[in-house]
This record gives structure tokens, C-alpha cells and sequence, in this order.
């Protein structure tokens, strides 16, 4: 009996897993143009002004950066931090890619 309920619960996990990696994909590929929580949100920004720019307000879609993009492993930040995941005992050796802190200097007051 708890043989069958440890299976059935890794089999829950599993498919748990595969949905976060679907939707982690969906998310970070197409949100890499214009920006996301990985990233950030210059291609956004450079989006909005770029627009502006245009007669007519365009949308600003010629930026240059690729409108959709494969995922890195690095970029897999929720596949990445369950030991469990198939992405994780795939890629063992993967760290979580950490962004590069802002370089701007703070204006002084």
C-alpha cells in the first residue's frame, strides 16, 4: 500500500514538472523580445521609444532583437531548482544564470 501511494505520488511530481518546464519554455521564449523577469525589460523600453520615434507612432518591432528565442539552460530557473526535475538530472552541472547588477551610478542629492 505505501509502495502505491509513493509511486502514484512521483507520478504526480513528474507531471507537475513537465507542466512547469512547458510553461517556463512558452514563457521565456516568448517574452524574449520585449522583455521578462530573466532579462529584464529593456527590449520593452527600447520598444516604447523606438516607437515614438516612428511617424505615425509605430509599433517599434524593428529593434533588431529576435522575436522569439530558445532557452538556455541557465534560463530554466524553476526546472533548475527542483533536484527532482528531468531538467535537473539532465543538465546537473547548470547554475542558475544570475543577472549582472545595474551599472548606472545613483545621482547624488
Amino acid at each position: 500500500m505505501l509502495a502505491r501511494t509513493a509511486a502514484s505520488l512521483e507520478r504526480k511530481v513528474e507531471a507537475v514538472e513537465r507542466d512547469i518546464g512547458a510553461m517556463e519554455e512558452e514563457y521565456i521564449t516568448s517574452t524574449w523580445a520585449h522583455g521578462n523577469v530573466l532579462r529584464g525589460w529593456d527590449g520593452f523600453v527600447r520598444r516604447v521609444d523606438r516607437g515614438k520615434q516612428m511617424k505615425g507612432g509605430g509599433s517599434g518591432t524593428a529593434t533588431g532583437a529576435p522575436k522569439y528565442r530558445k532557452s538556455r539552460p541557465s534560463d530554466r530557473i524553476f526546472s533548475l531548482s527542483s533536484a527532482t526535475s528531468k531538467f535537473r538530472r539532465e543538465n546537473p552541472d547548470v547554475q542558475i544564470q544570475k543577472r549582472p547588477p545595474d551599472k548606472k551610478k545613483k545621482k547624488k542629492r
